[in-house]
This record gives structure tokens, C-alpha cells and sequence, in this order.
């Protein structure tokens, strides 16, 4: 599972030796310093109250110490895209980025391309979580108070997943596509969060007051507990693009809002009378739209 550390991450030069201890801006150091020698990063060392601990191994590096560990500024590519080469040679190994003085992200490289990154504020915040394998990706992205702020989930011609949310916590989107819900418990071992995977956890959520939802994962049963999340009877507008939700479930959503505008995508046509019926009787002051067409009064 993945852990959120929180720690300073810092080049060795930039700390200062003082009374057998070691400063950083004129505190003692507690964090992780980097030892260099030019692009090669030769020792990663803890730090404790200024006191160095020895050294230090990223979870995410555990029985890769092996790796060669470079300056991430030292990668070469063409159009600076995958594949990357270090010396010459398609790089395999460990890249740290560097901001100054600051430590900012790790990655992991097989043959020139990164299959595992993590990215931190300079305050030492996780930012931005990122793996994959040949069939599972995983993006994870963080507020730097510690919410969510994006999470990608996708299993090749398994499922899509993805869910957006404000840095107050609030939901705005929802997108799933494809048999999510089945594959979620068969992840569990190599899914580093776990997050939403019944469609019953949704009623957790706090939803923004504008709301986005996709794919054909979303559908009655889901909208049924997402109906009970904190914030949704203030919704004000709703998307629905290419969803499973039903003329049924949509005339019980607007019944539990007090919606200002609704926008609803469908290929299949299946939902062009539930559409005029709310613009013509049950919101006719409410901005209808049904596959990119406003419904005139």
C-alpha cells in the first residue's frame, strides 16, 4: 500500500556541519540527503535531529539497490520523450529530480521507460503517484494538504476509472468504464489505494455543486447511493455522458436536486422523451441540453 511520508528531501552540499551536527537553512536537518559524485547519485543518507543515521532506502526500492541512481537532469532522449538514455545506452535504473537543492521525485526505469514515479512538493508533500505493468496503470494525484485531487485507474481492456475532486475534497467527477467493479477485488494485491471499489462506497463522497459522470459502469444502482452523498441535493448542474442511467434513474436524480442545468450525451437516443419531459414539465426554468442541443422551452 502506498505510504504518504512526509520528509525534506536534500542535496548533501546544501547542509551545513555545526557543532557535530547538520543544519539545513539553519535547523537541524531532519530528512534525507543525497550524495552526488557528478550525475550519480552514490548515497542516499537519514538524517535525525541532525545526526546522520546511516542510509536510507525508499520503500519503493526495496531489493533494488543494485540500480545505478542518477540525476534525472542527466537523461537524454529524442524530443524528449521514451525512450531515455544515460551515457549512450537505453537506462535502466533509478532517476531522482532535483529543484535546487530539493529532492522533488523518484522514478524507475526498465530499457529507456519509466514504470514507477513518485513526485513531492518542495515541502515534502506527496504530490504525484504513478505505476504500471503491462496491464495495470495507476495515477494518483495529491493536494498539498494531503487530499486527492485526480486518481486513474485503468486495466487494459478490463477498465477505465477515474474520479476528479476540488482541494476542499469535493467530488466533480466520476468516470468508469467497463467491469470495474468485478476486477477491483481481484486487485487488491498490486492496487496501491483502496478507494471507491463498491459502487455502495460512493455514498461517502462530497459532491461538489457541479458534477460530471461518465462511462457505462455508471448506473442506476451507483446513482441510488451517490443520491445519499453529502452535497448532492445542492447540486446545480449535472453531466451525463455515454452513462448505463436509465429514464428512471434521471427523473429520481432531478427529484433529489435542485438542478440549474443538466446535460446529457447518448449515442443510443434511448433518452431524447426523458430529456423533453424535464425541460417541458417537471424544470422548465432548468438549462436542458441532450447531446449538445439546447431543448427550447
Amino acid at each position: 500500500r502506498l505510504e504518504k511520508v512526509l520528509m525534506l528531501r536534500v542535496l548533501a552540499t546544501s547542509l551545513k556541519l555545526e557543532n557535530n551536527r547538520y543544519l539545513y537553512q539553519e535547523t537541524l536537518f531532519n530528512g534525507i540527503a543525497f550524495y552526488m559524485v557528478g550525475d550519480v547519485v552514490e548515497r542516499v543518507c537519514q538524517f535525525i535531529d541532525g545526526v546522520n543515521n546511516g542510509d536510507y532506502v525508499f520503500e519503493c526500492l526495496a531489493q533494488k539497490q543494485s540500480l545505478i541512481a542518477i540525476d534525472a537532469g542527466a537523461l537524454e532522449s529524442e524530443y524528449e520523450t521514451e525512450p531515455f538514455f544515460f551515457q549512450e545506452k537505453l537506462f535502466s535504473g533509478i532517476a531522482y529530480d532535483f529543484d535546487r537543492d530539493r529532492c522533488v521525485g523518484i522514478a524507475l526505469y526498465q530499457e529507456g521507460f519509466e514504470y514507477y514515479r513518485e513526485s513531492w512538493y518542495t515541502s515534502g508533500e506527496l504530490e504525484i503517484f504513478r505505476f504500471s505493468d503491462d496491464a495495470l496503470y495507476q495515477n494518483i494525484y495529491y493536494y498539498r494538504n494531503g487530499t486527492y485531487e485526480k486518481i486513474y485507474l485503468q486495466e487494459n481492456n478490463c477498465f477505465y476509472f477515474k474520479v476528479k475532486f476540488t482541494e476542499e475534497g469535493l467530488c466533480t467527477c466520476v468516470s468508469i468504464e467497463g467491469s470495474y467493479f468485478d476486477r477491483v477485488c481481484e486487485l487488491k494485491e498490486p492496487l496501491k489505494i483502496s478507494y471507491l471499489q463498491s459502487k455502495s462506497a460512493f455514498s461517502s463522497l462530497k459532491i461538489s455543486s457541479r458534477l460530471h459522470l461518465s462511462g457505462d459502469s455508471i448506473d442506476d444502482e451507483l446513482l441510488t447511493h451517490l443520491r445519499l452523498a453529502i452535497g448532492f441535493s445542492n447540486l446545480s448542474k449535472i453531466s451525463l455522458y455515454q452513462t448505463s442511467i436509465s429514464s428512471q434513474g434521471i427523473l429520481q436524480l432531478i427529484e433529489a436536486t435542485n438542478l440549474q442545468e443538466l446535460s446529457i450525451d447518448d449515442s443510443s437516443n434511448k433518452l431524447a422523451d426523458v430529456a423533453y419531459l424535464i425541460k417541458k414539465t417537471k424544470l422548465p426554468n432548468c438549462v436542458v441540453e441532450y447531446n449538445d442541443n439546447e431543448i427550447k422551452p
